[in-house]
């Protein structure tokens, strides 16, 4: 179940958390007692460990000096491996681990360091047990990063108390709060400079602490807390001049750390460690289901915004067909009236007193470029119109192309023409005219030569040239109508070509936002999933710790 957990973590990119909860499952049957000495800075809690181990392992002195988490454990040999963030490694003596863990004069501890293992020979260690120092509190919030994430390890936390300033504000909160609550840590308080306070002010100083441990501290050991010398207790160890053995609780809270029976440690280190688990998933639950329902809150609102798209361009698309059929209409119109013009001017200005020669040379371009250049305008103003329709939503559209798909094969061409004879009518008028004039110079003779004379005299004056223009005009019309239609046709394909186009981008951009989802769902989905992992291993550490 945990392994499923950091196997979720770890698909959503957490992997410091997924590693927490691998190390946390991976610490559940580590045999060690890991006790971690915490506290604010300036306690003596280095100067504990030295005492408890026998050596001088860690840096000592009246001000914060240890900004680094070291844990210090049993070895054959005594020396300091220090493990950098880029993977490399380096081992030194007990006197070289100050450039190391110590803060800088600026009270800054190196960044570069992930890990700092001091093994010793001790026979307090050798029972089974892994001391860690954590770096005093009230110095930098990567100090008491560190701290917690070393504490998390723990089985068991000695809180160092000053018996000087007993009880801070800060360290109520720490013990209460941090550690027994947040953290799920068995905490034992542990007294120091108890020897630097008045003997009139002990007892004082000892009903506060009961009071305050029978309220929030479950008893862990023998005691609800220990009274200790931390420096007395290490000169004693060193065997330094002048030092005497412990009066104090030190003895017993060595001796109880280290003969702990094997059924008090593994209860210790089970619940703890249990606990632990049941705070980290409870923790990282709720860390989960806050950036869930941002997730959801994010998915409505692009659902939101994704249903208004859809809702505007339906709207839109409605206004497009409604219109479409009304556009391409006006376009056939002045599709018409702009070919209407065309002829007018190839008729009656082109063609219009222009002699035979020339209409035989010219009539043929002078149509075919009068009809190319209304085609262009119809493109044109089509086009216009289409640009129009479409609107600031879609994409304009592909331009027309009449004037490429019109096969101009119309040929212009007039036969020789008759020349243009008088009516009859005309010549029955010549007749009457010539035979009264015949009458008057020779009465019968005179007539009939009259008649035939008019007669004559009418062809020979009605008679003249063909009108070529006219001919070439009514040609023109006859090519101008067939080729007009098929410009009207072409017009009439292209543009519903056009609107077909425009209407498949309708079509698309629906499709496409129909099939958009919120960038985050697949995450949603995952945080979903780890939400009920994390459910069902809260409820089995529950069950394990018997809650």
């Amino acid at each position: 179940m945990l392994a499923e957990v950091e196997g979720r973590l770890q698909v959503l990119g957490e992997s410091t958390r997924s590693r927490h909860f691998k190390e946390l499952r991976e610490g559940l049957g580590h045999k060690d007692l890991r006790v971690a000495v915490f506290g604010e800075f300036n306690r003596g809690k280095s100067t504990l460990i030295n005492a408890l181990v026998g050596y001088e392992v860690l840096p000592r002195g009246l001000v914060p000096t240890t900004g680094q988490v070291v844990t210090v454990a049993y070895g054959s040999k005594n020396q300091v491996r220090v493990r950098f963030l880029n993977g490399s490694e380096q081992v030194c003596s007990f006197k070289e681990i100050n450039s190391f863990v110590c803060l800088s004069q600026e009270g800054i501890a190196r960044e570069d360091i992930d890990e700092v293992e001091v093994t010793a020979n001790s026979r307090f260690l050798r029972s089974g047990l892994t001391l860690i120092d954590t770096p005093g509190l009230n110095d930098r919030d990567a100090q008491t990063f560190r701290a917690r994430n070393a504490i998390a390890k723990a089985d068991l936390v000695l809180l160092i108390l000053d018996a000087r300033t007993l009880l801070t504000q800060l360290e109520r909160q720490m013990s209460i709060d941090w550690l027994s609550r947040d953290l799920g840590k068995a905490v034992v308080p542990i007294v120091n400079f108890m020897n630097c306070v008045d003997e009139s002010e002990h007892d004082d100083v000892r009903v506060r602490l009961r009071h305050w441990c029978e309220s929030h501290l479950p008893k862990e050991l023998s005691r609800p807390w220990f009274e200790v010398n931390a420096l007395g207790a290490l000169r004693h160890v060193l065997g330094l001049p002048g030092s005497t053995p412990p009066k104090d609780d030190y003895t017993e809270l060595r001796s109880q750390l280290q003969k702990m029976s094997t059924n008090t440690r593994r209860g210790l280190q089970r619940r703890s460690r249990f606990r632990q688990l049941l705070v980290s998933l409870r923790e990282t639950q709720s860390w989960n289901r806050r950036l869930l329902a941002k997730l959801r809150e994010d998915a409505a609102r692009v659902e939101q915004e994704r249903n208004a798209l859809i809702h505007d361009l339906n709207e839109h698309r409605r206004r497009f067909e409604a219109n479409a059929s009304i556009s391409r209409d006006r376009a056939c119109v002045l599709a018409r009236k702009v070919l209407d013009k065309g002829i007018h001017f190839l008729v009656n200005s082109a063609f219009k007193g222009e002699s035979k020669t020339r209409l035989e040379a010219n009539a043929q371009e002078w149509y075919t470029t009068i009809l190319q250049q209304a085609i262009r305008r119809i493109e044109k103003k089509a086009y216009d119109y289409l640009i129009k329709l479409a609107g600031d939503k879609l994409r304009r559209p592909s331009p027309l192309t009449i004037e490429e798909r019109m096969i101009i094969r119309s040929r212009i061409e007039v036969d020789t023409l008759e020349p243009i004879s008088p009516s009859g009518e005309a010549y029955g008028l010549g007749a009457g005219i010539g035979a009264t004039i015949g009458t008057f110079i020779a009465p019968g003779v005179g007539t009939l030569l009259g008649a035939g004379l008019g007669a004559w005299m009418t062809y020979l004056i009605g008679t003249k040239e063909p009108d070529y223009a006219a001919a070439y005009s009514d040609k023109a019309r006859e090519h101008w109508d067939s080729d007009s239609q098929t410009v009207i046709n072409i017009l009439q394909q292209q543009y519903d070509a056009r609107i077909q186009e425009l209407n498949q981008e309708f079509d698309q951009r629906l499709a496409e936002l129909s099939r958009q989802r919120p960038q985050g769902e697949q995450e949603m989905h995952e945080r979903i999933n780890l939400d009920i992992t994390l459910a069902k291993a809260t409820e089995y550490i529950q069950s394990e710790l018997g809650c």
